[in-house]
Protein backbone atom coordinates (compact mmCIF):
# COMPACT_ATOMS: atom_id res chain seq x y z
CA UNK A 1 0.00 0.00 0.00
CA UNK A 2 1.42 3.27 -1.05
CA UNK A 3 2.29 6.35 1.64
CA UNK A 4 -0.01 8.76 0.02
CA UNK A 5 1.84 11.60 2.30
CA UNK A 6 4.85 10.77 0.60
CA UNK A 7 3.95 11.91 -2.87
CA UNK A 8 4.35 15.20 -4.03
CA UNK A 9 0.78 15.39 -5.72
CA UNK A 10 1.62 19.26 -7.19
CA UNK A 11 4.39 17.66 -9.00
CA UNK A 12 2.74 14.41 -9.68
CA UNK A 13 -0.50 17.05 -10.95
CA UNK A 14 1.72 19.31 -13.27
CA UNK A 15 3.55 16.03 -14.80
CA UNK A 16 0.23 14.41 -15.83
CA UNK A 17 -0.96 17.59 -17.43
CA UNK A 18 1.99 17.60 -19.60
CA UNK A 19 1.51 14.04 -20.72
CA UNK A 20 -2.24 15.34 -21.81
CA UNK A 21 -0.90 16.65 -24.45
CA UNK A 22 1.78 14.68 -24.95
CA UNK A 23 2.13 12.97 -28.65
CA UNK A 24 0.93 9.68 -29.40
CA UNK A 25 4.07 7.54 -29.01
CA UNK A 26 4.31 9.19 -25.24
CA UNK A 27 0.52 8.02 -24.71
CA UNK A 28 0.87 4.26 -26.54
CA UNK A 29 4.18 4.10 -24.32
CA UNK A 30 1.55 4.54 -21.01
CA UNK A 31 -0.85 2.79 -21.80
CA UNK A 32 1.51 -0.71 -22.71
CA UNK A 33 2.66 -0.15 -18.85
CA UNK A 34 -1.10 0.02 -17.67
CA UNK A 35 -2.09 3.71 -17.85
CA UNK A 36 -3.96 6.17 -18.80
CA UNK A 37 -4.09 9.90 -18.60
CA UNK A 38 -7.45 11.96 -18.92
CA UNK A 39 -8.45 15.85 -18.94
CA UNK A 40 -11.24 16.43 -16.58
CA UNK A 41 -13.99 18.42 -17.90
CA UNK A 42 -17.76 18.19 -19.07
CA UNK A 43 -16.60 15.78 -21.94
CA UNK A 44 -14.70 13.12 -19.76
CA UNK A 45 -16.03 9.63 -21.07
CA UNK A 46 -15.93 8.08 -17.05
CA UNK A 47 -18.10 9.26 -14.12
CA UNK A 48 -16.51 11.84 -11.94
CA UNK A 49 -16.47 11.39 -8.04
CA UNK A 50 -17.70 15.34 -7.76
CA UNK A 51 -20.84 14.19 -10.17
CA UNK A 52 -22.36 10.69 -8.15
CA UNK A 53 -23.55 12.05 -5.21
CA UNK A 54 -25.95 14.38 -7.90
CA UNK A 55 -26.94 11.21 -10.20
CA UNK A 56 -30.18 11.17 -11.71
CA UNK A 57 -29.70 7.27 -10.81
CA UNK A 58 -29.53 7.72 -7.25
CA UNK A 59 -26.61 5.99 -4.72
CA UNK A 60 -26.12 2.52 -4.12
CA UNK A 61 -27.40 2.71 -0.55
CA UNK A 62 -30.87 4.36 -1.96
CA UNK A 63 -30.81 2.97 -6.23
CA UNK A 64 -33.77 4.64 -8.20
CA UNK A 65 -35.19 2.21 -10.64
CA UNK A 66 -35.08 4.82 -13.30
CA UNK A 67 -35.09 1.92 -16.39
CA UNK A 68 -37.79 0.18 -14.88
CA UNK A 69 -40.18 0.46 -17.79
CA UNK A 70 -39.86 -2.28 -19.36
CA UNK A 71 -39.72 -4.91 -16.93
CA UNK A 72 -43.11 -6.65 -16.20
CA UNK A 73 -43.04 -7.66 -12.81
CA UNK A 74 -46.02 -9.85 -13.20
CA UNK A 75 -44.71 -11.74 -16.55
CA UNK A 76 -40.87 -11.75 -14.74
CA UNK A 77 -42.95 -13.16 -11.95
CA UNK A 78 -44.34 -16.16 -13.56
CA UNK A 79 -40.96 -17.23 -15.10
CA UNK A 80 -39.33 -17.77 -12.06
CA UNK A 81 -42.16 -19.50 -10.24
CA UNK A 82 -41.80 -21.22 -14.08
CA UNK A 83 -38.04 -22.13 -12.93
CA UNK A 84 -39.17 -23.79 -9.73
CA UNK A 85 -39.39 -27.04 -11.92
CA UNK A 86 -36.28 -27.28 -12.99
CA UNK A 87 -34.49 -25.53 -9.77
CA UNK A 88 -34.39 -28.74 -7.57
CA UNK A 89 -31.76 -30.32 -9.71
CA UNK A 90 -29.36 -28.17 -9.95
CA UNK A 91 -27.21 -28.78 -6.64
CA UNK A 92 -23.27 -27.47 -7.39
CA UNK A 93 -21.05 -28.21 -4.88
CA UNK A 94 -20.07 -24.36 -2.58
CA UNK A 95 -16.05 -24.81 -3.50
CA UNK A 96 -14.26 -25.92 -5.97
CA UNK A 97 -10.97 -25.23 -8.56
CA UNK A 98 -11.25 -22.00 -10.12
CA UNK A 99 -8.63 -23.03 -12.03
CA UNK A 100 -8.95 -26.39 -12.97
CA UNK A 101 -12.89 -26.46 -12.83
CA UNK A 102 -14.34 -29.56 -14.22
CA UNK A 103 -18.26 -28.28 -12.66
CA UNK A 104 -19.72 -25.88 -11.60
CA UNK A 105 -19.46 -24.68 -8.30
CA UNK A 106 -20.96 -21.40 -6.42
CA UNK A 107 -18.03 -19.98 -4.57
CA UNK A 108 -16.48 -18.74 -7.76
CA UNK A 109 -15.92 -14.66 -9.05
CA UNK A 110 -17.13 -14.74 -12.47
CA UNK A 111 -20.75 -16.17 -13.01
CA UNK A 112 -22.49 -17.43 -10.00
CA UNK A 113 -26.08 -16.34 -7.52
CA UNK A 114 -29.18 -16.14 -9.12
CA UNK A 115 -27.88 -15.63 -12.86
CA UNK A 116 -26.40 -19.75 -12.44
CA UNK A 117 -30.01 -20.79 -11.46
CA UNK A 118 -31.47 -18.79 -14.00
CA UNK A 119 -29.70 -20.12 -16.83
CA UNK A 120 -29.57 -23.90 -15.88
CA UNK A 121 -33.66 -23.53 -15.26
CA UNK A 122 -33.83 -21.54 -18.46
CA UNK A 123 -32.20 -24.45 -20.82
CA UNK A 124 -34.03 -26.91 -18.67
CA UNK A 125 -37.37 -25.00 -19.67
CA UNK A 126 -36.70 -24.16 -23.46
CA UNK A 127 -34.25 -27.24 -24.18
CA UNK A 128 -31.98 -25.58 -26.88
CA UNK A 129 -30.47 -27.51 -30.16
CA UNK A 130 -27.63 -25.19 -29.33
CA UNK A 131 -26.63 -21.95 -27.20
CA UNK A 132 -23.88 -19.50 -28.93
CA UNK A 133 -22.11 -17.96 -25.93
CA UNK A 134 -20.19 -14.61 -26.29
CA UNK A 135 -17.71 -15.28 -23.12
CA UNK A 136 -17.86 -18.11 -21.64
CA UNK A 137 -16.18 -20.18 -18.84
CA UNK A 138 -18.20 -20.92 -15.47
CA UNK A 139 -21.22 -20.15 -17.30
CA UNK A 140 -20.10 -23.13 -19.37
CA UNK A 141 -20.01 -25.75 -17.44
CA UNK A 142 -23.98 -24.46 -16.01
CA UNK A 143 -24.81 -25.05 -19.59
CA UNK A 144 -23.18 -27.91 -19.87
CA UNK A 145 -24.94 -29.36 -16.65
CA UNK A 146 -28.29 -28.45 -18.12
CA UNK A 147 -27.48 -30.55 -21.67
CA UNK A 148 -27.00 -33.27 -20.02
CA UNK A 149 -29.93 -33.34 -18.26
CA UNK A 150 -31.95 -32.45 -21.47
CA UNK A 151 -30.22 -35.40 -22.99
CA UNK A 152 -29.43 -33.68 -26.21
CA UNK A 153 -27.82 -29.78 -27.62
CA UNK A 154 -24.41 -28.32 -27.65
CA UNK A 155 -22.24 -25.39 -26.84
CA UNK A 156 -20.27 -22.87 -29.32
CA UNK A 157 -18.38 -20.26 -27.22
CA UNK A 158 -16.38 -17.60 -28.96
CA UNK A 159 -13.91 -16.27 -26.64
CA UNK A 160 -10.60 -14.76 -27.50
CA UNK A 161 -8.58 -15.77 -24.38
CA UNK A 162 -10.75 -18.51 -22.87
CA UNK A 163 -9.65 -19.75 -19.54
CA UNK A 164 -7.91 -23.34 -19.77
CA UNK A 165 -10.57 -25.54 -18.54
CA UNK A 166 -13.35 -24.65 -21.17
CA UNK A 167 -12.03 -26.83 -23.85
CA UNK A 168 -12.57 -30.00 -21.91
CA UNK A 169 -16.11 -28.82 -21.04
CA UNK A 170 -18.74 -31.52 -21.96
CA UNK A 171 -21.29 -30.69 -25.01
CA UNK A 172 -19.15 -27.54 -26.25
CA UNK A 173 -18.84 -28.21 -30.17
CA UNK A 174 -16.54 -25.82 -31.01
CA UNK A 175 -14.12 -22.86 -29.02
CA UNK A 176 -13.70 -19.79 -31.10
CA UNK A 177 -10.88 -17.96 -29.77
CA UNK A 178 -11.74 -14.57 -31.62
CA UNK A 179 -12.85 -11.08 -30.82
CA UNK A 180 -16.59 -11.24 -31.73
CA UNK A 181 -16.11 -8.34 -33.54
CA UNK A 182 -13.71 -9.63 -36.04
CA UNK A 183 -16.06 -12.29 -36.87
CA UNK A 184 -18.64 -11.04 -39.73
CA UNK A 185 -22.31 -10.87 -39.69
CA UNK A 186 -22.71 -14.14 -41.99
CA UNK A 187 -19.64 -16.16 -40.19
CA UNK A 188 -21.52 -15.40 -37.03
CA UNK A 189 -25.02 -16.54 -38.73
CA UNK A 190 -23.60 -19.70 -39.33
CA UNK A 191 -22.26 -20.18 -36.18
CA UNK A 192 -26.09 -19.61 -34.81
CA UNK A 193 -27.27 -21.76 -36.80
CA UNK A 194 -29.98 -23.87 -35.18
CA UNK A 195 -29.70 -21.86 -32.22
CA UNK A 196 -31.92 -20.70 -30.33
CA UNK A 197 -30.23 -19.23 -27.38
CA UNK A 198 -27.91 -16.39 -26.96
CA UNK A 199 -25.43 -16.13 -24.06
CA UNK A 200 -23.48 -12.81 -24.04
CA UNK A 201 -20.40 -11.55 -21.70
CA UNK A 202 -18.64 -8.84 -23.31
CA UNK A 203 -16.10 -6.29 -21.88
CA UNK A 204 -18.94 -4.16 -20.90
CA UNK A 205 -17.55 -1.47 -22.71
CA UNK A 206 -19.01 1.18 -24.87
CA UNK A 207 -16.06 3.04 -27.13
CA UNK A 208 -14.64 3.03 -30.27
CA UNK A 209 -14.36 -0.85 -31.77
CA UNK A 210 -15.57 -2.10 -28.32
CA UNK A 211 -17.65 -5.78 -28.60
CA UNK A 212 -20.34 -4.20 -26.86
CA UNK A 213 -21.04 -1.68 -29.56
CA UNK A 214 -20.40 -4.61 -32.58
CA UNK A 215 -23.09 -6.68 -30.71
CA UNK A 216 -26.15 -4.28 -29.80
CA UNK A 217 -25.61 -2.10 -33.34
CA UNK A 218 -24.21 -4.55 -35.65
CA UNK A 219 -24.85 -8.34 -34.69
CA UNK A 220 -28.35 -8.12 -33.06
CA UNK A 221 -30.14 -6.41 -35.68
CA UNK A 222 -28.87 -8.50 -38.17
CA UNK A 223 -30.81 -11.01 -36.63
CA UNK A 224 -34.07 -12.06 -37.51
CA UNK A 225 -35.17 -15.31 -36.00
CA UNK A 226 -36.55 -15.38 -32.27
CA UNK A 227 -34.00 -15.65 -29.98
CA UNK A 228 -33.55 -15.41 -26.07
CA UNK A 229 -30.98 -13.83 -25.21
CA UNK A 230 -29.18 -13.56 -21.97
CA UNK A 231 -26.64 -10.12 -21.40
CA UNK A 232 -24.63 -10.60 -17.79
CA UNK A 233 -23.30 -7.77 -15.86
CA UNK A 234 -26.24 -5.92 -16.02
CA UNK A 235 -28.19 -3.76 -13.48
CA UNK A 236 -30.97 -2.51 -14.59
CA UNK A 237 -33.78 -1.38 -13.35
CA UNK A 238 -30.92 0.72 -11.86
CA UNK A 239 -27.94 2.10 -12.72
CA UNK A 240 -24.06 0.47 -12.57
CA UNK A 241 -23.00 0.51 -8.61
CA UNK A 242 -21.28 3.66 -8.41
CA UNK A 243 -18.91 1.69 -6.29
CA UNK A 244 -16.93 0.36 -9.36
CA UNK A 245 -16.34 3.59 -10.55
CA UNK A 246 -15.85 5.36 -7.33
CA UNK A 247 -13.34 2.48 -5.61
CA UNK A 248 -12.28 0.17 -8.02
CA UNK A 249 -11.98 2.39 -11.58
CA UNK A 250 -14.69 0.02 -13.48
CA UNK A 251 -16.19 1.96 -15.78
CA UNK A 252 -18.91 -0.72 -17.38
CA UNK A 253 -21.76 0.98 -19.23
CA UNK A 254 -23.09 -1.56 -21.86
CA UNK A 255 -26.25 -1.73 -20.17
CA UNK A 256 -27.50 1.35 -21.05
CA UNK A 257 -26.51 0.82 -24.69
CA UNK A 258 -28.98 -2.51 -24.42
CA UNK A 259 -31.51 -0.43 -22.66
CA UNK A 260 -31.31 1.54 -25.52
CA UNK A 261 -31.66 -1.07 -27.99
CA UNK A 262 -34.75 -2.69 -26.08
CA UNK A 263 -36.66 1.01 -25.67
CA UNK A 264 -36.80 0.62 -29.66
CA UNK A 265 -37.22 -2.98 -29.96
CA UNK A 266 -41.07 -3.88 -30.47
CA UNK A 267 -40.08 -7.67 -31.21
CA UNK A 268 -37.74 -7.62 -27.64
CA UNK A 269 -39.45 -8.09 -24.38
CA UNK A 270 -37.80 -8.98 -21.04
CA UNK A 271 -38.21 -12.02 -19.40
CA UNK A 272 -35.88 -11.82 -16.22
CA UNK A 273 -33.01 -9.51 -14.29
CA UNK A 274 -31.63 -10.68 -11.41
CA UNK A 275 -31.06 -7.71 -10.01
CA UNK A 276 -34.73 -6.46 -10.63
CA UNK A 277 -35.74 -9.57 -9.12
CA UNK A 278 -33.51 -9.38 -5.81
CA UNK A 279 -35.52 -5.83 -5.18
CA UNK A 280 -39.23 -6.90 -6.45
CA UNK A 281 -39.33 -10.22 -6.52
CA UNK A 282 -37.24 -11.02 -3.12
CA UNK A 283 -39.78 -13.77 -1.83
CA UNK A 284 -39.80 -15.66 -5.58
CA UNK A 285 -35.99 -15.71 -5.94
CA UNK A 286 -35.54 -16.51 -2.46
CA UNK A 287 -38.24 -19.84 -3.25
CA UNK A 288 -36.03 -20.91 -6.41
CA UNK A 289 -32.92 -20.88 -5.05
CA UNK A 290 -33.81 -23.36 -1.62
CA UNK A 291 -31.16 -22.08 0.39
CA UNK A 292 -28.18 -23.29 -1.98
CA UNK A 293 -26.63 -19.66 -2.14
CA UNK A 294 -27.69 -16.30 -2.23
CA UNK A 295 -29.80 -14.60 -4.27
CA UNK A 296 -29.01 -11.92 -6.38
CA UNK A 297 -26.38 -11.24 -9.30
CA UNK A 298 -26.64 -9.44 -13.15
CA UNK A 299 -28.12 -11.80 -15.48
CA UNK A 300 -30.85 -9.68 -17.62
CA UNK A 301 -32.85 -12.32 -19.98
CA UNK A 302 -34.83 -11.39 -22.94
CA UNK A 303 -36.65 -12.53 -26.21
CA UNK A 304 -35.52 -10.38 -29.69
CA UNK A 305 -38.01 -10.91 -32.39
CA UNK A 306 -40.45 -12.27 -31.13
CA UNK A 307 -44.07 -12.86 -32.77
CA UNK A 308 -45.85 -9.80 -32.71
CA UNK A 309 -49.62 -10.42 -31.44
CA UNK A 310 -52.11 -8.90 -33.81
CA UNK A 311 -55.54 -7.98 -32.37
CA UNK A 312 -58.53 -9.37 -34.67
Amino acid sequence: MPDWEEIDFSRFVFECQKVGRAPREVREYLEGHGVVVLPVDQYTPIPLLSEMPESFEGSDAAPNPVYARLFDRELLGDYIRGMTEFAGEFAPMTQGDVDNAREFFWENPLFSFSDAMAYYCFIRMRKPQRIVEIGGSFSTLVASAAIEKNGFGEIICIDAAPRPFVGTIPHLSALVQRKIQHIGVPEFQDLLGPASMLFIDSTHTVKIGSDSLYIYLVLLPSLSRNLLVQSHDIYLPFGMPQAFSSDHHIHWNEQYLLYAYLLANSGARILYGSNYAAHFLADELTTLMAGKYAIGGASLWYEINRPLEIAF
